[in-house]
Order: C-alpha cells, then structure tokens, then sequence
C-alpha cells in the first residue's frame, strides 16, 4: 500500500515538472541570417511516454472514470404507531478510481455518487404520499489484495473498506410543537380558548449510516473484455437520523385546545448489518478506454430506537378572582419517549453503466 501512495506522489510530481510547454521553450541558432531566432517545436509525447506510465512492463495502474447508476430502493423504518415505508427511483451519477499494483498484486479503490433525480412514494400509519425531492449520496474506499493473481490485473482476493451513505429523500414533513415551559399564551377569559402561543418546527428525513465492508474482489483480463466483481459483508454499521411522520398527530380536547402533541422529530438511533455485490462486464472499443454494463445490489436490516418527544400544554385555569374566569396561564410540560429495537430495513439495486480510462 505504501506503494501505491509514493507511486501517486510520484505521478504528481513528474507531470508538473514535464508539463508541455510550447510558447516559452525559447531557441536561439546563430548564422542563419534573419532565420536565426526560432521557437522550438513542443513536445509531441502523451505524458504516459514522459513517464513510463501506461507501459505494458509498467507495473502501477490507474483507472478513473464515471459511472450511471438506475437505482431502485426501498426502505422500512421503525416509528410511533407503526412503520413508515418508502420505495423509489434514483438516477445515480458516480465517480469512480482504481490503482493496482501488479508487483505486490495489490489494489484501492474509490467511489462517490449523488442522486440526479429521485421519485416514488411513501406510507406511514395515517398518510401516503409521493416522493419528488431530496437525494441520496455516498462515498466510499476498499483496500484489497490479489491473493491469486497473475500479476498483469487478473486475480482474487481479500478486500476491507469503508462506506458512508445519506437518505434524504423527502416525503410528507413532520410538524411538531416546540412549546417550553413558562411559555405565554393569549387566551379568552370568558371561554379559556387559546388563540395565540403556540410554535412550530418541522424536520425533514435525514439517515446516516457508516459501514464496515469486508469481502472479496475478483478481476478477470480477457483482453479486448473484462470482467470484475465484488462480494462484501457489512457486519456492523452505525444508522443515525430522522425518518418520516410517525402519525403521532395533534389530539384535541378540552375547550378545543392543543392540549397533548408531538414535541420533536423522530430520531433513529440503531445498527445494522448486510451484505453488497456487484458485477460489470467491460469492453475495450480503443486503447485505454473502457466502456462497461453490470449491476449492483446493497442491503441493510439491523435495529433502531425510535425516540421523540411529547408535549402537554392544558387548558388555562381559573383563580376564582373574579368566579369563571380564566386568568391561569397553562405551563407545558414536556415528556421524552423511546421506542426500543423496532427492525429496520434498506435496499438498493439496480443497472449500472461505465465508461473509464486507464493509464
């Protein structure tokens, strides 16, 4: 691995020091009258030819590329209530970079993506609903090593990586009350009804995971194809955010007051675990470049805690001075609520596309 980090600074530091320059590569040649003074010729080299890089012999190999993602997904979160559910359509975008190292059979890879567009639907315990914004994101490395390989790409083995995702496509948005205690109300002192006062906030679905990856790599050089694929186990994965209405509505009782509402987002606290694979097959149309079609599935359950709070604000009360009417501000009390280990589940499949160049 240390290798393949000097190989980049290396790289780096070779294409500044060789930069093509044509205007400022100045060549003076005497006696030849007015002809004498010329402009050298730049160099007419690719930067591969500068360096050894690319060569067949060579033994470092880097690829970069982009890649587009038909994704479906679906989700099933824990709540107040009930479940809230999800599924959708994103249009995926990713970046994506490998280096190999055929002298120690070892490799690193890179990704990120982000959503273009997104869409679906949605249910929770009282409502349903379409999903048309928000996103979804992730960035991720492995580091493996070809444990049989052939030393020119071909090979299998081992591989641990690191994968962080975010969901926040966006569906019906909770509203809840955020009154504290000692808070003012304006009310009738005749009928107690509260006209004024009350503060709101809404939050919407946000969920981080960060993921362990331990798994398999296995890359096969045809020649004009290849082909390459990936097995990962997720043992362990943090999940943190907030996901949907939990259908914890505002009751009214009383004088037709707000006596008992939700009083903050549901949050999710949990881990999990899951499994990854992918497969692509690649042609190679012209030298360096690739252009590729495959598929990939990701999968995610574990178990979260879904927690929230609530809060009771009454009705005004009464001093008896003067009898029946109502001079008592109400105080809000708030109440913390946690709803242990509900399952949740994630998944996300569908068609990729590649194109890439190696050097």
């Amino acid at each position: 691995m240390v290798r393949i980090t000097t190989s980049i600074v290396a790289l780096c530091a070779a294409l500044i020091a060789t930069a093509p320059v044509a205007a400022a590569d100045y060549n003076v040649v005497y006696d030849q009258g007015d002809n004498g003074d010329q402009l050298r010729s730049g160099y007419n080299m690719d930067p591969s030819d500068w360096t050894g890089l690319g060569d067949k012999d060579d033994t470092m190999n880097f690829e970069f590329g982009l890649r587009y993602w038909y994704s479906q997904g679906a989700s099933s979160w824990p709540g107040i209530g009930g479940s809230f559910g999800a599924s959708d359509t994103s249009h995926i975008l990713e970046g994506h970079l490998r280096i190999e190292d055929h002298s120690t059979n070892t490799f690193a890879t890179a990704i990120a993506g982000y959503s273009i567009t997104s869409s679906g639907s949605y249910v929770d315990p009282n409502f349903s609903g379409s999903i048309s914004s928000g996103h979804v994101g992730y960035l991720g490395a492995d580091l493996g090593w070809n444990t049989w390989a052939d030393g020119k790409g071909s090979g299998v083995g081992p591989l641990v990586g690191y994968m962080y995702y975010n969901d926040q496509l966006l569906t019906r948005q909770a509203t809840f009350m955020t009154n504290q205690s000692g808070d003012q109300f304006v009310f009738d002192p005749t009928t107690g009804v509260i006209s004024s006062g009350y503060k709101f906030d809404s939050a919407p679905n946000n969920v981080d995971i960060n993921m362990l990856r331990l798994g398999a790599s296995a890359k096969a050089d045809l020649g004009f194809l290849d082909v390459t694929g990936t097995l990962a186990a997720v043992p362990f994965a943090s999940v943190k955010g907030v996901v949907g209405d939990d259908g914890l509505g505002t009751t009214l009782t009383g004088l037709g007051n707000v006596n008992n509402a939700k009083a903050s987002a549901t949050a999710i606290d949990g881990w999990g675990y899951g499994a990854s694979a992918d497969v692509m097959l690649r042609a190679h149309p012209i030298k360096n470049m690739t252009i590729g079609v495959g598929g990939r599935v990701w999968y995610l359950q574990g178990s979260a805690d879904a927690s929230y709070d609530t809060v009771h604000i009454g009705d005004p009360g009464q001093s008896g001075t003067p009898p029946g009417t109502y001079n008592v501000q109400p105080d809000p009390t708030r109440t913390h609520w946690v709803q242990h280990g509900d399952p949740f589940s994630m998944m996300r499949y569908g068609i990729t596309a590649e194109m890439s160049y190696a050097f």
